[in-house]
């Protein structure tokens, strides 16, 4: 079994199709730092399901269900200044950061397995420079890195 993380929508919704481009971002995102073996992406459209025991009056929504405890699912509940949820949301890794304080406030997943996670994916995935040599990520600094500007 692994934890899920739920995204709730109708399909006519503009934030929700919105949203959906984010959450196949962090569908591959999770995918690549290797965290999908542990944690399963999944949404579900609210037309054409029941939603037992979930708020899903306004959408997108987004829950992370723990696997010990599936009975009590953890709202998204990060809003921004208008009091928009994840409907306004901009990059992924918001996500990301509000699942990993969930995971560490609930102590449901251990840090150190999701870091192991994704050093294995760092080392078994070499990743192609803009010049197109191939490295291996790594935590070296190369010495013969110049600062350059960008206009």
């Amino acid at each position: 079994e692994k934890h899920t993380l739920l995204y709730l929508f109708i399909p006519t919704c503009s934030h929700c199709k919105r949203f959906s481009i984010l959450w196949n971002e962090l569908s591959q995102l999770l995918q690549k730092m290797g965290w999908n073996s542990i944690i399963q992406i999944a949404k579900m459209d609210v037309t054409t399901n029941d939603v037992f025991d979930l708020d899903a009056r306004e959408v997108p929504l987004v829950y992370f269900i723990p696997k010990s405890v599936a009975a009590n699912p953890i709202l998204y509940d990060v809003v921004d200044e208008f009091g928009d949820g994840p409907g306004r949301l901009s990059d992924s890794l918001e996500i990301v950061e509000w699942l990993l304080n969930v995971i560490a406030a609930e102590e449901l997943i251990d840090p150190a397995k999701l870091l192991h996670l994704l050093q294995q994916q760092e080392t078994n995935n070499p990743v192609q420079t803009p010049n197109g040599d191939t490295t291996v990520n790594n935590t070296k600094e190369n010495e013969n890195l110049k600062e350059t500007n960008v206009l």
